[in-house]
This record gives C-alpha cells, structure tokens and sequence, in this order.
C-alpha cells in the first residue's frame, strides 16, 4: 500500500509539474486552466495504458528482440533467455509478483480529468 500511495503522489507531482508549466505560460484564463489539466491527464492516462500493456505482454517481442541484440554485441556473452517463450516465462513471474503497478498511473489521472471537465463546463 505505500508503495501505491509513493507512485500516486509521484505521478500527481509530474502532472502537477505540466500544468503548471502550461497555466503559467500562458493566458490564465478558464479554458487554458482546462487545456493545462486535459494534457496531464492524457500523459498520465498514456503512461498508464503503455504499463497496462507491459503487464500483459504486449511489448515482451520487442524488449527480447532489444536484448538478443544486446547480447549478440557483446563477444562472449552468455544469453540469459534460451528463446522468446523462455522470456516470456520469467517475465511473467517477475510481472505478476509486483502487483498491478499500473493502477497509480491510471489513478492519479483521474485527478486531472475531473479538473479538466468541470473546467470545461464553467467555460460554456
């Protein structure tokens, strides 16, 4: 739990850090408030779904390409994974046992889209 708590805190601190970024260099009207709290949420919304994706193993071909290659560069490397299936095996061990460590991300967006809408609506 206070893992969860330490990434929500983190990722509300980066969405933070760009809205304050974008509201302060520019006009500080309601609808760039509105504009400086929908791209946090699309970053952290972003981040979120590209983590959901490792979870489940989409980008598992590429990051095993990446480190055959790696270790192919190397003279004398030993290969840590005998193929591709082996990889995804023990990744999926070291996935799992660390939780849903997407959730924060997702989360912590939430707290920049709620902003962002009601924002929106007090400009109509």
């Amino acid at each position: 739990m206070p893992q969860f708590l330490l990434r929500v805190a983190f990722s509300v601190l980066i969405g933070l850090g760009i809205f304050l970024g974008m509201y302060l260099s520019t006009d500080r009207t309601l609808i760039n408030a509105c504009n400086s709290c929908f791209v946090p949420f699309c970053v952290l919304l972003f981040i979120g779904l590209c983590s959901l994706g490792n979870y489940f193993g989409c980008f598992d071909l590429g990051l095993y390409g990446m480190t055959s290659i790696l270790f192919a560069m190397r003279k004398g490397a030993i290969r840590p994974y005998e193929d591709l299936i082996d990889y995804k095996n023990k990744k999926k061990i070291t996935r799992h046992s660390n939780g849903y460590y997407f959730i924060p991300y997702l989360v912590s967006s939430l707290f920049f889209l709620v902003p962002a809408i009601v924002l929106f609506l007090l400009c109509q």
